[in-house]
This record gives structure tokens, sequence and C-alpha cells, in this order.
């Protein structure tokens, strides 16, 4: 996280401002996803898997580190579900998109999250999650990587 980033927290979220900065003084962190033993739970070595980590990080603030800190698959599956239920959010909250067009995208958006190649562009280019829509056939890659089970 950059200075710039640190100050802008700082400034917006005071009061989270102070629980990550004793997070990151005093939490000993229990793995790291880019760990070469770490790979294949948390598909660190895909380019798609890598990038749906950026999203959260970049989508949840608070809930990345703590998704990250998960055994196994666990954290994987739990970070694809996070971006699901951001995506479908972003189109709901977004009022540039009209209810003719929102309603049947998310009536499907369950199917759209397993169509492989489905991304939607048309949100407002004020909307803060927009650009995880624009790629979200990267998260659908990711989500069909899953198991059956899960």
């Amino acid at each position: 996280m950059g200075l710039v980033n640190w100050l802008a927290l700082l400034l917006t979220h005071p009061l989270e401002f102070r629980t990550l900065v004793q997070f990151y003084l005093y939490h000993e962190q229990k793995r790291d996803i880019k760990a070469l033993k770490e790979h294949p739970t948390s598909g660190w070595d895909r380019q798609s898997m890598r990038r749906c980590w950026e999203f959260l990080d970049m989508t949840s603030r608070s809930f990345s580190a703590v998704i990250k800190e998960l055994d196994g698959d666990l954290a994987r599956t739990i970070a694809l579900f996070y971006l699901v239920l951001r995506g479908l959010d972003t189109i709901e909250d977004d009022m540039t998109i009209p209810d003719e067009i929102k309603q049947p995208i998310l009536r499907s958006f369950h199917i759209h999250t397993v169509t492989p190649g489905w991304n939607y562009n048309g949100c407002g280019p004020a909307e803060k999650d927009r650009q995880l829509l624009v790629e979200y056939d990267t998260v659908v890659e990711e989500v069909n990587r899953l198991t059956p089970a899960i």
C-alpha cells in the first residue's frame, strides 16, 4: 500500500486507519498466497487468479487481508465468492443503468457467473468497482475452475 493510499485512508476512514495500522504493525502473517508452496491452493501461478487477488485488494480493503489468511482452498473460494457478490452489488447500485437492462442482468447473474467470456461494461464511468465488471471474464474463468463440491 503506497503512501498516497495510506493518506487517503487516513482522511476518509480515520477509525479504519487506526485498526489497519495496528494490524500491519502487530499481526504476524499466517500465510503468503504468493509463496510457491501456496500456489496449488491460492492459484497465484495463474494470471487470472492473480488478477482476482488484485481485484479483491481493490474492492474490499478490510476483508482482503482476512480472506488471504484463510487456510488452503478456502481463501481462494471465499475471494471469488466476494468478487461475485461485489460484481452483483455494483450493477445493482449503479443508477446509470436503466431498470429494463439492470433487472434481467441481476436475475440471470448466476448464469453469467459461469458463462465463459462474460463481462459487463455498461456501468457508469464513476462507478468505483466498474473495472471488476469490465474484466469479469477473469472471475468467471476462476469460478469455473472450482471443484463441483464447492
